[in-house]
């Protein structure tokens, strides 16, 4: 592991989202930061209880819920740590491999010292979107998928929390948001808060690796075992030709 590891000296605290069954993910994550230049076993990477609901209290499902819960019970303890940064991930998380160098962090992070944010996506689903916008970062308030790769600022994780927190008691299809995923939580948040502005990586230095969701129901080709071996090598294959060119199959 490097000595110098730019972003491991950015945040205070890394969280990973994880279920207790699920210890080869958490790993995973694990070897994905030590390659970024942290000590996975360091007080400093926190792996806090995930919150299972008995009930979808409205939401999409149980899973959705209890994703949301995760989120938003860490960025509460980042708020009430007065943190000035934070790393949030989720299990399936993966980086490019430029990502681990010290250097493209540097450069991440002297972008991010120059300007004011409130949150920044590594991973994001935006693709043709970015394709006109310059390299680096990017602010933006269009939303997209995904919410397993970002640091929130302590500038925006009060008004972040009490934003989530009313979401989760607010009807589904409410203009303001309510009883959703959270990475639509987090895009409606970025139109309503525009103050806290967000950028993301352009293009993304993360992505979701291709495993079964925890939050979706089992596809067809995961639920027979050869073809769900097959699936499993066609997925770690994409993976690792996103990790080394960024390129990204279907979009």
């Amino acid at each position: 592991m490097s000595n110098h590891a730019p972003l491991r000296d950015f945040v205070d605290r890394v969280y990973i989202i994880n279920l207790p069954e699920q210890a080869t993910r958490l790993a995973s994550t694990k070897a994905e930061l030590h390659h970024l230049g942290f000590d996975p076993d360091s007080d400093q990477i926190r792996t806090p209880f995930a919150p299972r609901p008995e009930t979808t209290n409205g939401f999409p499902s149980r899973g959705v819920y209890g994703n949301f819960l995760s989120h938003l019970s860490i960025l509460t303890d980042i708020r009430d740590s007065s943190l000035e940064r934070a790393l949030v991930l989720e299990d399936d998380a993966i980086f490019r491999r430029s990502f681990h160098r010290a250097d493209v962090q540097s450069k991440l992070i002297n972008e991010l010292n120059a300007r004011d944010w409130g949150m920044w996506f590594g991973g994001h689903s935006l693709t043709s979107e970015l394709r006109n916008a310059s390299k680096g970062l990017v602010a933006t308030t269009d939303g997209f998928r995904w919410a397993h790769c970002y640091i929130v600022n302590k500038t925006a994780v009060t008004d972040l929390v009490s934003y989530l927190e009313e979401t989760a008691d607010t009807p589904r299809g409410d203009p303001r948001g309510g009883k959703m995923y959270i990475d639509g939580a987090f895009s409606l948040f970025r139109r309503i808060f525009d103050k806290h502005t967000c950028v993301v990586s352009n293009p993304a230095v993360s992505i979701q690796k291709g495993t079964q969701s925890n939050l979706a129901s089992t596809s067809w080709y995961d639920r027979g075992r050869f073809v769900q071996s097959s699936a499993n090598l066609l997925r770690a294959a994409r993976d690792e030709i996103w990790r080394w060119s960024g390129f990204r199959a279907g979009n």
